[in-house]
């Protein structure tokens, strides 16, 4: 597909999207069409930074999970090293 092609494309598939966004916020709140269009910017801004603080904390999470994975692995580790059992 050539260049122009794909950018007539994409705009198609992005203002259907915007188009169906602000409809169907439209219909839940009751309010015009247009209102609903304004209100795009600032619900996609607070959706943005909703996933940035949701991958902010999924990654805190899997980290500290990590450190306590390893700890274990390392006192397992040390206890096996440590019996008189060991070859």
């Amino acid at each position: 597909m050539r260049l122009p092609g794909a950018l007539g494309l994409g705009a198609v598939v992005a203002g259907v999207g915007v188009a169906y966004c602000a409809r169907r916020q439209s219909l839940r709140t009751g309010e015009g069409y247009l209102a609903a269009l304004r209100q795009l910017p600032t619900q996609a801004s607070s959706l943005v930074d909703d996933v940035r603080r949701r991958a902010r904390l999924a990654v805190s999470e899997g980290l500290q999970a990590a450190r306590m994975r390893e700890d274990q692995v390392a006192r397992r580790l040390t206890a096996a090293e440590s019996s008189p059992n060991s070859t």
